[in-house]
């Protein structure tokens, strides 16, 4: 490798570094156009002018697996030890694809059931999940789809919060579903296009302090992406939706466009990457949406962002080490100026995290907020040499990756084609190239590696989440009115069927009549039919 001197090192994403930088690196920036002050135009050194004296990031971490009460109840210990802001995860098997649990495909796999999050089948669950939680106090994530977001909003109808009272985030992304783990009977892509920009439409008009949908750009990471791409795919996602949105012709641009600029980025292990990539991330918003989009309200150009650190490189060896991991990251989130952040817990790489685990992740980010310092200071890295010169060069590798996606037709479509899968793939087998040759190290897995263990976590199984998941299903369809259920999906597959209405009055009416999940879920497939994905499901 030579002498220290010689060795060539990169960032994360291949981006050659100097071994210094000075002034010439940077003679190119000019302070009120590229960083401005934070709280200002164009955003790069924060969203707002106090930073983290006004107030802290959120801590947001990702929780659910094994029954709905098991959910219930990690939420409430998580929000009495100071985690402020609640992320539901549902099971992938039956609420993510939107399938009873007595599907075929489900009762194949039951075993499988509540490993990755609760089945959620409909309000009566809801009901139960938000139990201990005050809707018009309590911030919380609440998924990206029609049916997600109708279900709290019709518990928040019964116990008489008025929408305009609620606050969170929903998802929505791509990535998850078609890039990371595509199943069968997903819709098509372009469908879930129309269900997301009904979200914003109803948002914006009913639900203002809810942001409708969150692109997760550390789901597109995982799968091999890189830093500067991921700007990019980002990018390219909002465009989508803000073409469908305009072309429907019902909203302005400065009608919804605050609503897709809180955003979701990776935080992984190159320390200063991530750091630069958050500025540039919202540099590079305020000029799309200025310079082609000519937005004039100025609350659309803050992007707001969520972190969550990158545990693709948590091990399963040592996971003691993993908590180092989520330290730095959580230093790295904070110096780049996050809303808010999810760290992984310890022992992520092993199983559904532990209580012990969820506390150690959030004492983690409580420590650094309230012990380093690191809130005295809006963007106290500003002005160096390389954070700016970074800044800029992921900035302009991202406005290039851009162009290659519009060159394919947009974002959609490059799901479509298979293309991003293309990319994401020769992505991952270069990380892990790297990673087995010894040229990337891992503690505990290429490097320093102990036959000892120091520390053993026990995987966690969720016991007969399946069984409970159908006791519940035969109670909501005995009790229901099956009458007003017929007529209730009837009427949402009459909305579904015409893209210039918007869904959600029908697909809160469904929920009120105790629909499940799966049942709505077959109005999509019966509708829309199912996604030819252009890899092996």
């Amino acid at each position: 490798m030579g002498s220290g001197s010689d060795k060539r090192y990169t960032t994360e994403s291949g981006i050659e570094l100097k071994p210094r930088y000075n002034p010439d690196d940077v003679a190119g920036l000019d302070y009120e156009r590229d960083l401005g002050e934070p709280g200002q135009a164009p955003f790069t050194r924060g969203p707002y002018p106090g930073m983290y004296r006004s107030r802290l990031w959120r801590i947001a971490q990702l929780m659910g697996s094994g029954k709905v009460e098991d959910t219930r109840d990690r939420v409430t210990y998580s929000h009495g030890v100071g985690g402020d802001w609640v992320v539901f995860e549902p099971d992938q098997i039956t609420t993510v694809h939107m399938w009873d649990p007595d599907h075929p495909e489900v009762t194949a796999r039951k075993d499988d059931v509540g490993l990755t999050g609760s089945p959620i089948l409909g309000l009566p669950d809801y009901e139960i999940l938000l139990e201990p939680l005050d809707l018009s106090q309590v911030y919380f994530h609440m998924g990206g789809s029609p049916w997600n977001n109708s279900n709290v909003y019709v518990v928040a109808e019964k116990r008489g919060v008025p929408l305009s009272q609620i606050h969170g985030t929903g998802q929505g992304e791509m990535f998850l579903p078609y890039l990371s783990t595509p199943f069968k009977d997903m819709p098509p892509p372009s469908c879930h296009l129309r269900n997301n920009c009904d979200v914003v439409e109803f948002n914006t008009q009913n639900v203002p302090h809810v942001v409708p949908i969150s692109c997760a750009g550390h789901n597109a990471r995982a799968n091999g992406i890189s830093a500067f791409e991921e700007l990019a795919i980002v990018l390219a996602w909002n465009i989508d939706h803000i073409e469908y949105i305009l072309k429907r012709g019902r909203q302005k641009i400065d009608d919804f466009a605050q609503a897709l600029g809180g955003v979701n980025y990776s935080i992984g292990r190159d320390f200063f990457e991530e750091i630069c990539k958050v500025r540039a991330a919202r540099r590079m918003w305020y000029k799309l949406l200025k310079d082609r989009y000519k937005a004039r309200d100025p609350k659309c150009f803050r992007l707001r962002i969520h972190g969550f650190s990158a545990d693709r490189d948590y091990t399963r060896e040592q996971p003691l080490v993993n908590i180092v991991r989520s330290t730095y990251r959580t230093m790295a989130a904070a110096l780049g100026g996050v809303q808010s952040l999810g760290i992984g817990p310890y022992d992520e790489a092993i199983t559904t995290p532990s209580e012990e685990a969820l506390l150690m992740a959030i004492r983690t980010q409580q420590v650094i907020q309230h012990e380093s310092g690191i809130d005295a200071v809006a963007d106290p890295l500003a002005g160096s040499y390389y954070v700016e010169s970074l800044t800029s060069e992921l900035e302009e590798r991202a406005w290039k990756y851009l162009e290659k996606i519009e060159d394919q037709g947009g974002l959609v479509k490059t799901i479509e084609t298979g293309w991003l899968h293309a990319e994401a793939t020769r992505g991952a087998l270069e990380q892990e190239r790297r990673l087995e040759s010894g040229e990337k190290k891992l503690v505990g897995y290429n490097c320093f590696r102990s036959e000892e263990k120091v520390f053993e976590v026990r995987p966690h199984r969720a016991a007969k989440a399946w069984e409970e998941a159908m006791a519940r299903l035969e109670k909501m369809r005995r009790e229901r009115d099956d009458a007003r259920v017929t007529k209730a999906l009837d009427e949402l597959r009459r909305v579904v069927e015409n893209p210039e209405v918007n869904q959600f009055p029908a697909m809160m009416e469904a929920i009120r009549s105790l629909a499940t999940v799966g049942e709505i879920g077959q109005v999509y497939r019966d509708t829309w039919g199912t996604w030819n994905a252009p890899i092996p499901v």
